[in-house]
């Protein structure tokens, strides 16, 4: 499981859509510079890199060869890398490494500072060859000289790459805390300043992987989920295969064998439809099946899974298809096959240093070989158990074992020690910080209430103001009303005298009609002013009807400021010298120009209009 997380972690599968493919193709059809030529043999070999072989090394020799002819550094640099990535797509680490060589010296000799994010670029390629040589030591080295090149050029994105590399390897260590800081520090890019949505999927990916080591089965299916929503976002088919295999396996530990063989079975047809090796694929189908009872499927799908780990010389997943097959022919009683087969195992892997691998193997021998009443062998397979497990236990690996932990108990109590002046310190700035803020809150809700309370009495200072000035004036607006009300009766007695005029005409009586007349134009002024009046009081009256588009007449407004001032039929006759069945035609011709209805009060409607 840990290699094969790896594998797709560092390798880059560049997937282009056919009709993008097709144009690309068609442009070497067509008169290009010898430049361009290059450069499209050499996206076309990437392309082909996951799923041709042979193809993709076609083009990798076109890159190449034209890159030479032009004498361009920098392109050959790029085919001497897609030599080193066909290398390592085949697991032969020693002649990716010897393109690598090829590589760096292009750019040895140089000190120009465009040739930096070329060894930047290297420095992280060497990290990856040195991993799949499994030494991790020079892979945690060139990752880390890589990541110091890259945040000189400000390269988030690769410096994101190496912190996940990094963590990649500590993973493969088992060293899960530190593994999962560098995660966390390449998600935060790959979340913020880069926006990469690929490479944060592997991240979650590989997280969800450390918390399937933990056992902590739902953390690590939430943060596969996550992964395959982002896969399904930007329709990559190879991240959603590593998903559905890794997301299978943890439903494989939590029992739940149909949903792990459905996601087993998604990612084998990806595989397939990719033609990527899919042997671990096969291994984890026959796995289920040994699990549910269907050994016949099992040993099948077992055998094709080490055919195809041996097409592709894969040594390290074929040891668990094997042992797999050894527990099919032991369940079938053919303790001699299981025998032999896990012998072979053994062979393939005596170099190997880490013997607490073979200490399961060691036990199921010794358990066969008393099967098949092989004492001997039996005996043999004991005394091979007993001294891989004394080196396992032995008391200079015990002493190292206590010793580190001795050491990291000492470290964390420093932490701790640590951690609580900080959490101290931390707590006395926060009740500090708390503290001010309270007093700063209260000022403010204090000056708040103080601008409120002096708002208040200025606008009740105001409105007393207002309302006096208004009391002023409609006692002024009495006055003058009762004033036209007096000048009509004088209106009325001059009416009289013409009357007797008429009788007998003299001087004296035309000097008497003189001043009568001039007292009728008074009346007249009279009314110019308390309409002036009024409409200093009801500023808005007149504004109101006009915006509703009526216009009235001098003798409307004064209807309207009489009625307003809810003086009766009778009342507006006196004082304007009318009939009042006269008044009352002028109150509904009034209405109609008002739009009211008969159930509308004309002096409500009318007031309404003065605010």
């Amino acid at each position: 499981m840990r290699f094969l997380v790896l594998f797709f972690l560092f390798s880059q599968f560049i997937l282009a859509q056919n009709s993008k493919l097709d144009s690309i193709q068609n442009l070497l059809l067509s008169p290009i510079s010898l430049e361009d030529r290059v450069d499209i043999y050499h996206k076309l070999s990437y392309y082909y890199l996951p799923q041709d072989y042979d193809l993709s090394v076609l083009y990798a020799d076109s890159s190449y060869r034209f890159s030479i002819s032009l004498g361009d550094t920098f392109r050959i640099a790029d085919a001497i890398d897609l030599y080193a990535k066909l290398k390592l797509r085949r697991g032969n680490s020693d002649s990716a490494r010897y393109y690598y060589s090829q590589y760096e010296n292009l750019f040895g000799g140089f000190s120009n500072s465009a040739y930096i994010e070329n060894e930047a670029f290297l420095l992280g390629e060497l990290g990856v060859l040195f991993f799949y040589k499994s030494n991790f030591d020079s892979a945690l080295y060139y990752f880390e000289e890589s990541i110091e090149k890259n945040t000189i050029l400000n390269n988030q994105n690769v410096v994101a790459r190496m912190q996940s590399n990094i963590g990649s390897i500590l993973y493969h260590q088992e060293q899960y805390d530190q593994a999962l800081q560098h995660f966390k520090s390449a998600q935060l890019i790959f979340e913020g300043a880069v926006k990469d949505t690929l490479a944060l999927l592997n991240v979650l990916n590989n997280t969800g992987l450390i918390f399937h080591d933990l056992e902590d089965y739902p953390k690590a299916i939430s943060y596969f989920e996550r992964g395959i929503h982002l896969a399904n976002q930007v329709n990559s088919d190879i991240s959603l295969e590593m998903l559905f295999l890794n997301l299978g396996s943890v439903y494989f530990m939590l029992d739940d064998f149909e949903v792990a063989l459905n996601y087993f079975e998604q990612s084998l047809a990806i595989k397939k439809k990719n033609k990527i090796p899919f042997g671990i694929n096969l291994e984890r189908i026959a796995s289920v099946y040994f699990k549910t009872g269907f050994f016949n499927k099992s040993k099948e799908r077992y055998l094709a899974a080490i055919a195809e780990f041996n097409k592709y010389e894969d040594e390290i997943h074929i040891f668990n298809a094997q042992l797999g097959l050894a527990d099919v022919y032991e369940h079938f009683n053919q303790n001699e096959k299981a025998l032999y087969l896990l012998e072979e195992v053994l062979r393939a892997n005596e170099v190997n240093e880490n013997k607490s691998n073979f200490l399961s193997i060691y036990k199921q021998l010794m358990h066969l070989s008393f099967l098949i009443e092989d004492i001997d062998r039996a005996s043999l397979y004991s005394s091979l158990f007993l001294e891989s497990s004394d080196s396992i236990n032995n008391l200079t690996i015990r002493n190292k074992v206590y010793e580190v932990e001795h050491k990291h108990q000492l470290n964390q109590k420093q932490n701790e020690f640590l951690i609580l002046q900080q959490q101290s310190a931390i707590d006395t700035y926060y009740w500090q910080k708390l503290l001010f803020g309270v007093l700063f809150l209260f000022l403010l809700i204090l000056l708040v209430l103080m601008l409120i309370i002096f708002r208040s009495r200025v606008l009740t200072k105001n409105l007393l103001v207002a309302e006096l000035q208004n009391t002023v004036k409609n006692k002024e607006i009495l006055n003058n009303t009762m004033l036209l009300a007096k000048q009509k009766e004088a209106a009325n007695i001059f009416i009289n005298d013409l009357k007797e005029l008429k009788k007998e005409l003299t001087v004296a009586n035309l000097a008497l009609l003189e001043d009568k007349i001039l007292n009728s134009i008074r009346i007249e002024y009279s009314w110019d002013e308390y309409l002036k009046l009024f409409n200093s009081i009801n500023p808005g009256f007149h504004k109101n009807l006009k915006n509703k588009g009526i216009e009235l007449s001098s003798s409307e407004k004064r209807l309207c400021a009489l009625v307003s001032q809810g003086h009766t039929i009778n009342e507006i006759a006196n004082i304007t010298s009318l009939l009042p069945a006269s008044v009352g035609k002028a109150r509904i011709r009034l209405r109609k120009k008002l739009q009211l209805s008969s159930t509308d009060d004309l002096c409500e409607y009318l007031n309404t209009l003065k605010i």
